[in-house]
């Protein structure tokens, strides 16, 4: 199974607010990570105090929440800057 692989790590309740974009001389830009917040702090950011983001470093990203979502959005728009 899939989700049982060492390497593969799975989060609930988390929110992706932006992309780790890398550059590399050869290939150009690329995305290398997510910048992610629990989804209640993303949600209050004017009623609760501020937290600190977590930072996701990894060659391969994927959404997974059933539906269009704000990560589809903006990781689409950010991808799209670049290429």
């Amino acid at each position: 199974m899939l989700s049982q692989a060492p390497n593969v790590k799975l989060f609930n309740a988390t929110a992706c607010e932006d992309l780790i974009v890398r550059e590399d001389p050869v290939s150009g830009r690329y995305v290398g990570g997510a910048v992610t917040n629990w989804t209640l702090v993303s949600l209050n950011h004017d009623t609760q105090m501020c937290m600190d983001p977590n930072v996701i470093e990894s060659k391969v990203l994927v959404s997974s929440t059933g539906h269009d979502g704000p990560m589809g959005a903006s990781g689409g728009s950010t991808v799209s800057s670049f290429v």
